[in-house]
């Protein structure tokens, strides 16, 4: 299917089925059985539960009609369905080592870089619930956090808030105030960053490279294209709304939110929340951070 129809076809679907009970997300990706992959396309339902279809009074389809860019039915094309259940699916934090809000969450930098613009500020980027409040911009309170390499302090400058609900992005950045050996977008200790991934990053089955203190090197398999997810855990055990989310089959434990996902020398995404059975959901970067300058209201340019 093309672009068009497969984006179609999931609008349609999101129409029908998206208020169902258990249904937290419809996307467009492999089939899965007992974990494993068996088929290359399915529309997926994401569930925070599976129920005997016999128990319910409007069990979800086992195939759908295809939708040509205009949305009309197309009974010609049949797209077999997946329902994947995804058990505890929660933001990744409270552990790990590598950046804290005092007092709060801990999580993962995603990026420290100098702002390319005449103010030359530094930043870092990491998960808004890691920032630590949801409901104002800029978040209060000091963010720490580095290795024995490499210390430093910084202090909320902005950071994205609910509306409704509901997240486009959940992002912050932070405005250091103190470190002791910046490395303008480091990837490491010799290497740096050149520029932010794009689409051809995230399609389905890309393989990405995903880095934290707590979990350390590994990668995730990018599985469903872009959408929005519902019923996600925050660590204060209300649920919330995330727009813009791929999911990944990967490793991720609490403590990894803010964790860099790239390619190469390219930043792709940053991990925002898992499930259990290796579930991993990621924002592309580069939209992130134009959302963040949007909160901050001046240009964020890292390259």
């Amino acid at each position: 299917m093309d672009h068009r129809r497969i984006e179609a076809t999931v609008k349609a679907a999101t129409d029908n089925y998206g208020q169902y009970r258990d249904v937290c997300a419809i996307s467009f990706g492999p089939k899965f059985s007992g974990g494993e992959r068996v088929g290359d396309a399915s529309l997926q339902f994401f569930v925070t539960q599976k129920r005997d279809k016999h128990a319910l009074a409007r069990p979800l389809p086992r195939f759908v009609f295809a939708r040509d860019g205009a949305g009309s039915i197309d009974r010609g094309e049949r797209l077999p369905t997946d329902v994947i259940e995804l058990k505890n699916l929660q933001l990744c934090c409270l552990a790990g080592d590598e950046v804290a809000k005092v007092g709060g969450a801990t999580g993962a930098v995603t990026l420290i870089f100098e702002n390319k613009t005449p103010s030359r500020r530094r930043f870092l980027v990491t998960c808004a619930h890691v920032a630590g409040d949801l409901a104002v911009s800029p978040a209060p309170g000091e963010l720490r956090g580095g290795n024995l390499d490499c210390l430093f302090r910084a202090v909320t400058a902005a950071n994205a808030t609910l509306a409704n609900g509901a997240l486009d992005y959940d992002i912050a950045l932070g405005e250091l105030s103190m470190m002791t050996d910046f490395r303008d977008l480091g990837r490491d200790l010799n290497n740096a960053f050149t520029s932010f991934g794009d689409e051809s990053d995230l399609v389905r089955d890309a393989i990405l490279d995903c880095r934290s203190p707590l979990s350390g090197p590994r990668t995730l398999a990018v599985q469903s294209d872009v959408t929005t997810f519902r019923d996600v855990a925050t660590p204060d055990s209300e649920t919330i709304t995330i727009r813009n989310l791929y999911a990944c089959k990967g490793r991720a434990e609490r403590g990894d939110s803010g964790a860099i996902v790239f390619n190469d020398d390219r930043a792709v995404g940053i991990v925002v929340a898992k499930a259990d059975d290796d579930w991993v959901f990621i924002h592309a970067l580069a939209p992130a951070i134009d959302n963040l300058s949007a909160l901050l209201g001046e240009p964020l340019i890292c390259f």
